[in-house]
């Protein structure tokens, strides 16, 4: 019977010893992330500060000649222009339905049918 008990308190140690294996496994996987997350926050930080180090640096200077700013192209003109192209599209689209419409219909006008028996 001491020999049943003995058995029985090694499984029992044996499961134990599992179980803090898994544990520890699992405790180096959560640090292998947290060291790769606080690597990409670091990264994440060294980009945002260069790019604010940029907006800083641009918000600086000044531009001597505003006029270039200004567009060359009336919006009443652009207006216009952008509704002329409007209207052709529209109307090119309406053409090309009549015309799949007009060669559906010779199409279905012209074909033949024959009869055959069927065997």
């Amino acid at each position: 019977m001491s020999e049943i008990v003995f058995n029985w308190k090694e499984s029992e140690e044996s499961e134990e010893s599992e179980k803090k294996d898994i544990t520890d496994k699992e405790e180096s996987k959560m640090n292998n992330i947290n060291k790769t997350n606080s690597k990409q926050l670091k990264l994440i930080h060294e980009l945002a500060s260069k790019e604010l180090a940029k907006i800083k640096k641009y918000a600086k200077e000044r531009v001597d000649n505003h006029e270039l700013m200004a567009s060359m192209v009336s919006p009443e003109k652009m207006m216009s222009a952008m509704a002329d192209y409007s209207d052709v599209t529209r109307n090119m689209f309406a053409l090309q339905q009549r015309l799949t419409r007009a060669c559906s219909t010779i199409n279905a006008m012209s074909a033949q049918y024959n009869r055959r028996a069927f065997t």
